[in-house]
């Protein structure tokens, strides 16, 4: 996932909302209720002192509305605080940034970030694509069908039954003799079958730039 996504250290502030973070980047929403602010305030639940070390004394403090804030700036006021003087791309050290970098890279929060990948991915598997009856664990058992489905759950998670839906029901078009059950596929089947239908999901999840992350998880794991 880090081909696609990030470390577990990066930090970045040029997209649409205030900023992304983590493995996953995580988002800090314009309204709060962002993935990153839930997670920031569950760490806070869990490891108040490393918490107020790493966030707190460096100014940034997330509510118990999972609103973060940075020296009191919410909101608009901080997304445009945290561009100033900055270029898209920019290395350069910000204020505000910097202690964030440094605050998820503590092996505690690190810790939170794998737990987190782990809960997510087993929701994932437990998926069912829309009009089956097996879940996407069933049918895709190896590390780069997982990963494909999880990486296009950390961007569009609602559209993940949707498009292995239209993967599969490609698939059985073309062999309609394949087992409906997954389960029942034979080894060398599996290998087959589950190798045509991630050809064809991972090029046409719908997400940004689906091929070239799809090529990136690729090189990362090898095709069933």
């Amino acid at each position: 996932m880090a081909v696609n996504e990030g470390n577990l250290d990066s930090v970045q502030a040029y997209d649409s909302v205030i900023v992304t973070a983590g493995a996953m980047q995580k988002i800090i929403g314009i309204s709060g209720g962002g993935e990153f602010e839930v997670q920031v305030y569950e760490f806070k639940q869990e490891n108040p002192q490393v918490y107020d070390e790493q966030f707190e004394s460096c100014g940034w403090s997330v509510s118990s509305k999972k609103l973060m804030s940075f020296k009191g700036k919410t909101g608009l006021t901080l997304k445009q605080y945290l561009r100033e003087g900055f270029t898209k791309g920019s290395n350069d050290i910000s204020e505000a940034l910097g202690p964030l970098v440094c605050a998820i890279s503590t092996p505690e929060f690190q810790l939170k970030q794998v737990k987190d990948f782990i809960t997510r991915l087993r929701k994932v598997l437990r998926i069912v694509p829309t009009g089956f009856k097996y879940t996407i664990a069933d049918y895709f058992k190896s590390h780069l069908g997982q990963a494909t489905a999880l990486d296009q759950h950390v961007n569009m998670p609602g559209l993940v039954a949707k498009d292995v839906c239209t993967a599969l029901n490609n698939f059985y078009k073309k062999n309609k003799n394949a087992p409906k059950n997954p389960n029942d596929w034979t080894v060398q089947q599996r290998s087959t079958y589950e190798r045509e239908i991630l050809e064809d999901y991972g090029v046409h999840r719908t997400m940004s730039n689906p091929t070239n992350r799809y090529k990136n998880l690729k090189t990362a794991f090898s095709l069933p």
